[in-house]
C-alpha cells in the first residue's frame, strides 16, 4: 500500500527534511511556541486545572510584588488552612504564606509577567527545548541531519509536549533546562561544564529538588566510567552546593522576609526530611499498578512512532555514542524514583513526571531512526520515510486533536465552576468538596487577598471560624448541587465527610448562613 505514493512521499520528504530542513524546523518550532502561548486561552478557558499549576502563578504574583513570601494579615491567619491546606509551606503562626515548591519556575513566570504575559515563560521554554533537541542531534550525528529533523518532529507533534506547554506546570522548563544542560555538557571545556553547573542549579530549583539530579546523575557516572575524574569531581561539588542551597532555600526566604529565626529554621532541612518521611510512610506496593498506567499514558501521549523508534534505538544502543547509555539510565531512574516517592501524579497530560526526560527518549528514538535506515537500500529508505510522514500526519491531524478534545472536556467542568466561584456575589465562598473529584482545587485566592470573593474549604474550618465569617461577611456555599450541575465528576466511592465538616455545616444551618450558590442555567 505504501509503494504507490512513494515518489510523492520522497518529494515531500526532500521538501521537509532536505536542504531546507532548518527553515522547516524553525517554522515548526515557532508554531509550537505560538500554540503554547495561546493554547490555555483558546482551548482551556485560561484556567489552570491543578493546584500545582495555580501555585506557580500564586508564587509568581508574590515575586512580582517584590516579596519572597506573602504576609498574611492578622485577621486571616486562623483561616490559612481553609484557604489552601495542601502544598503550602508551614509557617508558625501563619504570619506568611508561599507554596512549598522551589521558586525558579514561578520566578520565570514572574519575569514573563513583568515583560507582559506569564504565558511567555512556557512558550519560550517550548521553543528552547525544541531548538536544543535539534542542535544536540546535529552534534551527535552530523552526518545524519535527517535524524535531527525526526527528533524535532517526534517532540513537536507529541500531545504531551504541546498540551503541557500550554499550562503553568514546571515540566516544560524541566525539559528545556535539561536540554540546555546536555548541550553544554557535550560542548565540554571550562565554559561548557561551568555553564552546565549554572543551568543545573536553576533546574534543580524549578519546583521539586529531585527531578533534575536524576537526569544529570548518569552523565556524571559516565564521566567516571570514561576516567574523566576532574570533570566528574566538578559536577559532584557543584551539585553538593546546589543541593545544600535549595534544601535551605525556604529558611533563607523566611529569614530575609523577617520571619522569626526559630520558625525559619524549621523550613530548611528538617522540613525536607519530614516530607520524605511522609512519602516513605505512604509508599505501597500498589504503586506498581499506578506506574503501569503512568508509563502507558506516557507512550500513548507521544508521536505515533516514538515508541517503535525508541525500541529500535535501544536495540542498537551499544553501537551508538556512549551518551545514549546515560540517556537510557535516566529513563530508568526517573520512573523508579517516582514509584518510591509518589506513584500517583495527580493531574497531568500523559505522564508529566517523565516530561523532563522526554529529551532522553527522543534522542534514543532518533538513534533508532538512524539504525533502521543506515544500511538499507533506497526502496526501503523510501518506505521508511513514507511511513514516518504518514505517522506524523496521523499524529498531527488525528491523535493531537483527539487529545486536545479529551483534555478540554476534562477541564471544562472545573473551568466553568471556577468562573462561577470567582464571580459570586458575596464576600466569601465556602467550598464543600466532599464526594466530588478534586473539587477542593476550586479553592484559590490571591496571595495578598486583594480580590473578592475569598474562597475557603469548609473541611478545614471550625464552627467558631464559620460563625466569625458569617458575622462579618456575606457568605455563600458551593456544594454538591453546584458541583453536579457543572459536571464535576463524583467519587466512585464517596468519602464520608469528616466530623468537623459536618459540625460546620450544622452550624451554618443553625445560624441561617451561607445559602447555596445559584446553580447554572
Amino acid at each position: 500500500m505504501i509503494r504507490a505514493p512513494l515518489p510523492r512521499c520522497e518529494g515531500l520528504w526532500k521538501a521537509l527534511a532536505g536542504p531546507r530542513r532548518t527553515r522547516v524546523v524553525a517554522a515548526m518550532i515557532a508554531l509550537a511556541g505560538l500554540a503554547a502561548f495561546f493554547g490555555l486561552r483558546l482551548l482551556f478557558w485560561n484556567y489552570s486545572l491543578s493546584r500545582d499549576e495555580d501555585f506557580a502563578d500564586f508564587d509568581a504574583t508574590i515575586f512580582q510584588m517584590g516579596h519572597l513570601v506573602a504576609p498574611v494579615a492578622s485577621e486571616w491567619r486562623a483561616y490559612v488552612d481553609a484557604f489552601t491546606k495542601f502544598s503550602v509551606l508551614p509557617v508558625p503562626g501563619n504570619a506568611a504564606w508561599v507554596s512549598n515548591y522551589l521558586p525558579v519556575n514561578a520566578a520565570f513566570r514572574a519575569l514573563a509577567g513583568l515583560a507582559g504575559d506569564r504565558m511567555l515563560a512556557n512558550s519560550l521554554m517550548a521553543v528552547v527545548a525544541l531548538s536544543l533537541i535539534y542542535a544536540i542531534a546535529r552534534k551527535l550525528w552530523p552526518e545524519r541531519r535527517d535524524a535531527a529533523f525526526v527528533g524535532v518532529v517526534v517532540v513537536a507533534l507529541s500531545p504531551q509536549f504541546l498540551i503541557t506547554a500550554m499550562t503553568p506546570f514546571a515540566m516544560t522548563a524541566h525539559l528545556a533546562l535539561n536540554a540546555l544542560w546536555l548541550a553544554l555538557f557535550l560542548r565540554g571545556g571550562v565554559a561548557g561544564h561551568a555553564g552546565a553547573a549554572v543551568v543545573g542549579f536553576l533546574a534543580t530549583g524549578l519546583h521539586q529538588i529531585v527531578f533534575h539530579p536524576l537526569f544529570a546523575a548518569p552523565f556524571i557516572l559516565l564521566l567516571l566510567w570514561q576516567r574523566r575524574y576532574a570533570a566528574a569531581l566538578w559536577y559532584v561539588a557543584a551539585y553538593a552546593v546546589t543541593g545544600i542551597f535549595w534544601i535551605e532555600y525556604f529558611q533563607i526566604a523566611l529569614r530575609v522576609s523577617g520571619v522569626a529565626a526559630g520558625s525559619a529554621h524549621e523550613a530548611g532541612a528538617p522540613y525536607l526530611w519530614t516530607r520524605i518521611e511522609d512519602l516513605m510512610d505512604n509508599f505501597a506496593g500498589g504503586g506498581l499498578r499506578a506506574m503501569d498506567r503512568n508509563l502507558l499514558r506516557y507512550i500513548g501521549w507521544q508521536h505515533l512512532l516514538m515508541a517503535p523508534l525508541f525500541v529500535a534505538g535501544c536495540a542498537a544502543i551499544r553501537r551508538g555514542p556512549p551518551v545514549l547509555l546515560a540517556l537510557a539510565a535516566g529513563l530508568v531512574l526517573a520512573p523508579a524514583a517516582m514509584f518510591v516517592l509518589t506513584a500517583y501524579q495527580g493531574y497531568g497530560w500523559g505522564y508529566r513526571y517523565m516530561h523532563g526526560v522526554m529529551l532522553n527518549s527522543t534522542l534514543i528514538a532518533a538513534w533508532g531512526w538512524i539504525s533502521l535506515t543506515r544500511d538499507v537500500r533506497a526502496p526501503e529508505t523510501g518506505r521508511a520515510r513514507a511511513m514516518f510522514l504518514l505517522a506524523s500526519a496521523i499524529s498531527l491531524f488525528v491523535l493531537l486533536p483527539s487529545r486536545v478534545l479529551q483534555a478540554r472536556a476534562f477541564n471544562e467542568p472545573f473551568a466553568r465552576a471556577s468562573a462561577a466561584v470567582r464571580s459570586a456575589d458575596a464576600d466569601i465562598v465556602l467550598v464543600d468538596p466532599i464526594g466530588y473529584k478534586m473539587a477542593f482545587d476550586l479553592v484559590r485566592n490571591d496571595p495578598f487577598l486583594r480580590r473578592r470573593p475569598v474562597v475557603l474549604d469548609v473541611t478545614f474550618l471550625t464552627p467558631e471560624l464559620a460563625r466569625d465569617l458569617c458575622g462579618r461577611f456575606s457568605v455563600v456555599l458551593f456544594e454538591a448541587a453546584q458541583a453536579r450541575a457543572y459536571g464535576i465528576p463524583e467519587h466512585v466511592s464517596e468519602p464520608e465527610a469528616p466530623p468537623l465538616a459536618k459540625a460546620v455545616r450544622d452550624e451554618l444551618r443553625r445560624i441561617s448562613c451561607a445559602p447555596p450558590m445559584p446553580a447554572p442555567r
